[in-house]
């Protein structure tokens, strides 16, 4: 597949956001369209050790991948009544310290957000770039997200959580399956997040797009936490 396209120069010279951008609370509302989830275990959030011994709390947004940790921590026997719990990504990315740069206090630096262990592997290194050029680059964990001009309405412009959500989307929308979105640009939340305060092109616009398999999860775990959301 063709390299990832770059994503645009945040603008850090104005304090205040221009015209055209979101508000914190309007960018956060945009994050929780999709949900992420989290291990718990008698009522209390469940972490990992890292390998200085500190608990590490992580939010996944792939079902798959969090459905496969479930099973592992079942399999070791070594806590009793884990389980998943759902809740909206906006919410689990200010557990993980917000987009702030800086990462927010040394509590929710132990938390991380999670995504397909593919899509880390893939773009993990032109992710970390983007975190380098935007002070971020102490950070533990990376998540990318995915959109394209060329996949876009009158009414939205979407966004998925790993390239195949993408490309699913682009054939269910009627899109040549011989001939995919291009460019796709890939950029960390966090980077996203910056570029819609930032006045995005069009950010009122965009709309974040949960996989099938996260949005049956979600309403698996909790009914009321998912309404009918755009999915892929």
């Amino acid at each position: 597949p063709p390299p990832p396209a770059a994503a645009p120069a945040a603008s850090a010279e104005a304090e205040a956001p221009p015209a055209d951008g979101l508000t914190a609370a309007e960018v956060t509302e945009k994050l929780n369209a999709v949900p992420a989830f989290v291990l718990i275990a008698n009522g209390q959030l469940l972490g990992s050790r890292n390998e200085e011994g500190e608990a590490v709390l992580s939010f996944f947004t792939d079902a798959a991948h969090a459905r496969a940790v479930l099973a592992s921590v079942k399999e070791s026997g070594k806590v009793e009544g884990a389980q998943l719990s759902v809740l909206p990504l906006g919410r689990a990315l200010e557990a993980c310290g917000g987009w702030a740069k800086g990462g927010g206090s040394e509590e929710t630096k132990l938390s991380r957000l999670v995504g397909s262990p593919q899509g880390d592997a893939e773009f993990g290194e032109h992710l970390q770039k983007q975190l380098e050029a935007t002070d971020r680059a102490a950070s533990s964990w990376r998540l990318p997200l995915f959109l394209s001009n060329s996949f876009q309405t009158e009414s939205m412009i979407p966004v998925f959580l790993s390239r195949e959500d993408l490309l699913r989307g682009w054939e269910r929308a009627g899109g040549d399956k011989e001939k995919p979105p291009n460019p796709v640009m890939v950029m960390d939340v966090r980077v996203f997040c910056d570029q819609l305060q930032s006045g995005m092109p069009l950010a009122k616009k965009i709309q974040l797009v949960s996989s099938l398999e996260a949005f049956e999860l979600a309403k698996e775990l909790n009914p009321k936490s998912v309404g009918e959301p755009t999915s892929s």
